[in-house]
Order: structure tokens, then C-alpha cells, then sequence
């Protein structure tokens, strides 16, 4: 889901709020390290450090 609103243009906030709506806060390591893995491996273009910022 992260991957499809960062393809389709959306803003960062969109993005991040998404993630915050999809699982608690404060996110798990674990639940982190899958975020990112998934991402790496399906849209390894888009920046997912920038998702992680502030949160």
C-alpha cells in the first residue's frame, strides 16, 4: 500500500499518515524492519527513510 501512494504522487504526509492509521505507535522494530524489507524489494526506488522520519 505504502508503495502504491508514493507511485502515485502522493505527498510524504499521506503517506506517513497511512502508516500511522496501519499500526500502532510506537512502531515495533520488527514491525519497522518488515516495512522496510517489503519496500526495498517492491519499490526500490522510492526513499522509505524519509516514511520514518519523525515518527
Amino acid at each position: 500500500m505504502l508503495c502504491a501512494l508514493a507511485r502515485n504522487g502522493n505527498p510524504i504526509e499521506d503517506i506517513k499518515k497511512n502508516l500511522d492509521t496501519t499500526f500502532k505507535k510506537p512502531i515495533s522494530r520488527s514491525d519497522k524492519f518488515l516495512i522496510n524489507d517489503v519496500m526495498n524489494t517492491m519499490c526500490p526506488e522510492i526513499d522509505n527513510r524519509k516514511i520514518f522520519e519523525n515518527i
